[in-house]
């Protein structure tokens, strides 16, 4: 129905129904012609003149109502329009919002809280209205300087994680995954991908995060914007 309604609302469509309602109106004249045992010649310009002269009432009657039939037709996919944009809107406010992120890992021991600089921790947060569920996701922690100059995980070769975790809103950040961090960086920063879905469709989120100084995105400045393209 609304793949209906979409080609209804396109110019070609527009110009059929014109079509179609010039078509009917020359036909009903015809026969009312043909009926009236009267003769307006053969050629067609005058022919089709002398119909309308003969028919004044009835080719007026049904012009109107083909007016009359597309103007409501015209009216009511503008109105089929509108509820489209406006369901379009209330999806959009109403879905799941996923985003990725992270930083070292944090542990208690001897009741003291501990940070292992070795270790990244992948976490998710649902800040939307509606559930979401995490299908998939990409990390990846590298040194600052061995950063390439596009997402590993936009590859042709690179497969993700399949993951399955449903995320309520407004849900505290939870973990997903420890990633090592590589000895060698002493600048390291961690980049990746979750895809995750909602009850409206398919989505993604990508995010890049510099671990020794988090607050500090000028180490940012200037990398591809594939690296936190979202959709």
């Amino acid at each position: 129905m609304k793949r209906f309604i979409r080609w209804l609302q396109k110019t070609t469509a527009q110009f059929l129904v014109v079509l179609f309602f010039c078509v009917c109106i020359f036909l009903v004249l015809a026969f009312a012609q043909w009926g009236s045992g009267s003769s307006c010649g053969s050629q067609f310009p005058k022919w089709f003149g002398c119909v309308l002269h003969k028919h004044e009432s009835l080719a007026a009657g049904l012009i109107g109502a083909a007016a009359a039939l597309f103007a409501a037709w015209i009216a009511w996919t503008s109105v089929q329009r509108q509820l489209e944009v406006q369901q379009q809107q209330a999806r959009t406010a109403e879905r799941a919002y996923i985003s990725g992120g992270g930083g070292y890992r944090a542990y208690i021991s001897d009741g003291t809280q501990h940070v292992d600089t070795t270790q990244f921790v992948l976490t998710v947060q649902n800040y939307g209205k509606t559930p979401g569920t995490v299908t998939a996701y990409a990390v990846c922690v590298c040194d600052r300087a061995d950063l390439p100059p596009q997402p590993a995980y936009l590859e042709p070769t690179y497969r993700p994680t399949p993951f399955d975790g449903t995320y309520p809103p407004g849900g505290g950040t939870l973990p997903i995954t420890p990633k090592e961090i590589p000895p060698s960086a002493s600048n390291p920063i961690a980049y990746g991908r979750l895809w995750y879905k909602d009850v409206y469709g398919k989505y993604h989120f990508s995010f890049i995060l510099p671990l020794k100084t988090p607050h500090d995105h000028t180490s940012l400045v200037g990398i591809s914007y594939e690296y936190t393209s979202s959709t």
